[in-house]
């Protein structure tokens, strides 16, 4: 539920669709409707992950950001999670993530183009499983590289096994 019970009743478009939905999923936001942002905590499989959900000013636009709960605070290792990060978005078939190298910051991002027709429940619904999909398969290759020292390739490389496992031929002894 959202801490401001009266909100949707002042706010159309995306933001209100996005609001319903979040109000039909039970869960429990914070909405801006005067920015047209809804910060969301959601707990993924292998975190809890801090979501910015917007729409732009002239509601064309709808993105949506999950920011992983890391910071990568050695700047020795910044270079090589960039490299990761630019790996990992190779094969992502939606969304992106982002590095902000000065901080450490990791964040995964999609957009979702509202356009002339109106936003759809069901979308909002893919766009938010599919960013936590994406969290949950390389947050633990970013904590394997930066904890235990595993090179970007072999940690990306085991967090797409299932892409790989096609690929591989097997071999008789």
């Amino acid at each position: 539920m959202s801490t401001d019970e009266n909100s949707n009743e002042q706010i159309s478009g995306p933001y209100s669709v996005i609001c319903d939905f979040l109000e039909e999923r039970n869960f429990h936001y914070t909405p801006d409707p005067e920015k047209k942002s809804i910060f969301l905590p959601i707990k993924s499989r292998t975190a809890l992950v801090n979501c910015t959900l917007c729409v732009n000013e002239d509601d064309s636009l709808f993105e949506f950001k999950l920011r992983l709960p890391l910071v990568i605070e050695n700047e020795k290792y910044r270079a090589s999670t960039a490299e990761l990060v630019t790996r990992a978005n190779f094969c992502l078939p939606v969304g992106k993530f982002e590095f902000d190298y000065s901080r450490g910051d990791i964040r995964f991002q999609v957009h979702h183009f509202v356009g002339s027709f109106p936003l759809e429940k069901d979308v909002v619904d893919r766009i938010i499983s599919s960013a936590l999909r994406s969290a949950d398969r390389y947050f633990p290759a970013i904590v394997q590289h930066v904890y235990a020292g595993v090179t970007p390739e072999d940690a990306v490389y085991a967090a797409e096994l299932d892409f790989h496992a096609a690929t591989v031929q097997e071999t008789s002894p």
